[in-house]
């Protein structure tokens, strides 16, 4: 009968065990970090024209949020294209998009889109060429805000513009910050002539003693009698 020999090789796989379990740790570290993340996160592929211009995007993961501050549900969006998911969409913005996952340059803007009639505040990222990662929020309600107050404003102005009492704003340097057309017309001069100038420059030498006391005791609260 012949011999039979048994050859065993073994192998240290200890330092590649390791090293995959610390990929998984890390990766599911990372799932959590995406997962409980506020802000809305994608990861998305250009997806470019025959002439290599970037057309479109595709989306690959969304965290949780994103659906808060989209309305679009994961299902839908995932594997879909932008402009499958939301028609209409601004070529500018794709662009933008474009350009951070063709040139690994990274963003931050704000922008306002029309399809999702929403304002966001946006950081882009490039984590590896041809893709690119955004993270966002909805920032709709402060910019709703902030246009309200500007509507406040312009109809402020405008009341002080055409106010037939004069008005007359100076800082704390005693530099003219405004003055309507009455006040401006009183005092011989332009609005623009003012602006800018301390406001002893329109006032007689003889009295600006006494305007500099009634400043001063304005600036300290002093109710004046």
């Amino acid at each position: 009968k012949g011999t039979t020999f048994l050859v065993a090789s073994l192998v240290d796989v200890t330092a590649r065990l390791a090293a995959e379990s610390a990929l998984a740790a890390s990766e599911r570290q990372f799932r959590q970090l995406f997962d409980s993340m506020d802000s809305g996160c994608a990861l998305h592929e250009i997806v470019c024209d025959d002439r290599g211009r970037p057309a479109d995007y595709r989306f690959l993961r969304v965290n949780p949020a994103f659906a808060r501050h989209t309305g679009l549900a994961e299902a839908d969006v995932v594997g879909r294209t932008a402009l499958e998911v939301l028609p209409g969409l601004d070529p500018g913005l794709i662009a933008r998009y474009g350009h951070v996952a063709l040139t690994g340059e990274p963003d931050a803007f704000e922008s306002y889109v029309a399809v999702l009639n929403r304002w966001y505040e946006i950081r882009a990222y490039c984590p590896r060429h041809g893709q690119f990662a955004v993270i966002f929020h909805d920032i709709s309600d402060r910019k709703r805000a902030e246009a309200v107050v500007r509507e406040s404003e312009e109809r402020y102005r405008q009341l002080v513009e055409l106010a037939q009492e004069g008005v007359w704003a100076i800082d704390i340097r005693g530099q003219t910050t405004f003055v309507n057309p009455r006040m401006a017309a009183m005092l011989g001069y332009a609005p623009g002539e003012m602006v800018g100038r301390s406001f002893l420059d329109f006032i007689p030498e003889a009295g600006r003693p006494a305007a500099l006391d009634r400043l001063s005791r304005r600036m300290s609260g002093e109710v004046e009698q």
